[in-house]
């Protein structure tokens, strides 16, 4: 459905706040899939260690990475297609 929602976006409208002091859709889907990934190691952790520590990240922060700005989405929508085999 993700995949569905960008497809055929083009770099501009990826690149466009839906509001102000809001996310691009690109930062949107690349969130998603750090969010995604994040969750899947915190679950190994807690199941593979006697008193796991959650590590929490700042969002804000990584969603003005680099990757997070002008990286392609199909990367993190490969990332989020391969989760969803596991």
């Amino acid at each position: 459905m993700l995949r569905k929602a960008v497809e055929g976006l083009s770099r501009e409208q990826l690149d466009t706040h839906y509001r102000e002091g809001g996310w691009t859709p690109r930062q949107i889907v690349h969130h998603i899939a750090d969010s995604n990934m994040n969750m899947y190691i915190r679950f190994k952790l807690a199941i593979t260690e006697d008193r796991p520590k959650v590590k929490t990240y700042n969002e804000t922060l990584w969603s003005e990475l680099s990757d997070a700005k002008v990286a392609p989405v199909e990367g993190s929508l490969i990332l989020l297609y391969i989760y969803t085999l596991s």
